[in-house]
């Protein structure tokens, strides 16, 4: 699909260590099948285990492909890669249920060439939701891809319902997965596998749901070693939960720190006060006791803080910076890096964010009531001047019954017009034989901005305006004679009185 992202493009360019770690799978017919991963284990042996889909139903002599990329610097390009990297002929190590966490963990057949220029994805088996997630595949077979979802998974289940087995993605920000995602890793803010794919309806024309087994069940949740990962990733027993990438091949610079992530930074806030986290890694070969953080709004870097401590070559770090305060209307959040000595590449130490904080808050009241199916339900609303996402909901849960559940909601808006998108991920709305659900969003004083009750496909956009002075107050008596126009009136057309 065109609105997939290329592995060379901007977005990507923090996360080339994993681009390495992605291949592709086929049978031995070259029929291209599914997505792999390969992972690190606790030993960092560079044991070549490769993570992936139960469902592929991969057999031992399937084909594993690495550097299948976009063979041009151009990121719209889509010039054909290079499948000579591959490695055949795999060992089955475990396996779980398709109707559990859906994980295929093989072993290869043999170490992948220094020449592959492989690299050996980390991980994290504690049952931690993702606050900002991304993907790296090969969708419908094509080139290595990239997508990313700026929003918290949530846990759920795939079919059949097993509850909690599952991370759920509401939707891709940037990119999509198709056929051939399957077993695509879900890496979290910290660049560690939590899950891998199983399926879902995204697409390029449906933003909404995946599903991704988790990989905290996958861990030690079934007791026989061919049912679990811990045994395979962890053969010693030592109770690690959480392990970070290891890179082979030897590293250009001795003194390279990389700030990878900064989280807790909202595009669109009400709250003047952030809290953002810093993540940051250390690509060189010698440890790192002492790091500066500089930080400020609007390319002012005002504010300083000093990490000290000890991190070893790719180990990564998370650190609290102290309550910043945005200033009103559109501006930016930044924050560099330094060492000493000095950093031997300084293009990887900066990170920046537009922010907007809300210049004249509204309040505003939203209720959704959802068929039986609420975890297919989702929502978002767009700012229609600055096409900016100013507030989600959903996906929601299932009841066990038609009558659905209510769920109440503030939004905090502005004078401004926007857009209402509603999505089903099963493309049947939330009207209709699994019940009759609606979506009401109303003024301060409780008229109707909009409204869908008739809801039966997989989107649906009404356009709405607020305003700061909200709703009539006309006084009550009987010769009281006025005039409304435009009449018919349109969705999202401003309404005069005289």
């Amino acid at each position: 699909g065109g609105c997939n992202r290329n592995t060379n493009c901007p977005e990507a360019l923090l996360w080339q260590d994993l681009v390495r770690s992605v291949v592709l799978i086929t049978a031995s017919n070259n029929t291209r099948l599914c997505t792999g991963t390969l992972i690190n284990n606790v030993r960092e042996d560079s044991t070549p285990y490769i993570l992936t889909a139960s469902h592929c139903n991969l057999a031992t002599n399937s084909i594993f492909v690495f550097n299948y990329e976009n063979s041009s610097n151009n990121c719209t390009s889509n010039a054909n890669g290079s499948l000579a990297n591959s490695i055949s002929v795999a060992t089955d190590r475990a396996e779980s249920s398709v109707s559990f966490s859906d994980f295929k963990l093989f072993e290869l057949s043999q170490k992948p060439p220094a020449s592959y220029n492989a690299y050996y994805a980390g991980w994290n088996a504690n049952p931690e939701a993702a606050f900002e997630s991304t993907t790296i595949h090969h969708p419908s077979g094509d080139i290595k891809k990239i997508s990313q979802d700026f929003d918290t998974v949530r846990s759920t289940f795939f079919l059949p319902p097993n509850q909690d087995t599952h991370w759920q993605v509401g939707n891709w920000e940037s990119g999509t997965t198709e056929p051939g995602s399957s077993g695509a890793a879900l890496f979290d803010q910290n660049k560690r596998i939590v899950g891998q794919l199983e399926g879902g309806t995204a697409s390029c024309n449906n933003i909404s749901n995946d599903y991704y087994g988790k990989f905290s069940l996958s861990w030690d949740a079934n007791a026989a070693s061919n049912r679990q990962l811990k045994v395979w990733l962890d053969p010693d027993s030592t109770n690690v939960l959480t392990l970070d990438g290891m890179d082979p091949i030897a590293k250009l610079n001795n003194q390279d720190v990389e700030l990878t992530y900064v989280s807790n930074v909202p595009a669109f806030s009400c709250d003047s006060t952030i809290k953002p986290k810093v993540h940051f890694l250390n690509r060189g070969n010698t440890i790192l006791n002492s790091i500066l953080i500089e930080y400020g709004v609007n390319q002012q870097f005002n504010a300083s803080v000093n990490w000290t401590g000890s991190i070893e070559t790719d180990e990564l770090i998370e650190f609290q910076l102290p309550p910043v305060n945005l200033t009103l209307g559109d501006s930016s959040f930044n924050v560099r890096l330094a060492i000493s000595p000095q950093d031997q590449d300084t293009t990887n130490n900066h990170w920046s964010k537009s922010i907007r904080l809300n210049p004249d808050p509204i309040t505003i009241p939203l209720t959704f009531k959802s068929d039986q199916y609420g975890y297919e339900s989702s929502w978002e609303i767009i700012d229609l001047t600055s096409q900016r996402i100013v507030a989600k909901g959903g996906p929601y849960v299932e009841t066990t019954t038609t009558s659905g559940a209510i769920y109440q909601d503030s939004l905090c808006l502005y004078d401004s017009c926007f857009q209402l998108k509603i999505f089903d991920s099963f493309g049947d709305g939330f009207n209709g034989s699994f019940g009759q659900g609606y979506l009401l969003i109303q003024d301060q004083k409780g008229d109707t901005l909009a409204l869908e009750n008739n809801f039966t496909g997989s989107q649906r956009t009404i356009n709405f305006c607020v305003s700061g002075s909200v709703g009539l107050d006309l006084p009550k008596r009987a010769d009281l004679e006025f005039s409304l126009y435009p009449n018919p009136v349109e969705r999202a057309q401003f309404v005069g009185l005289s």
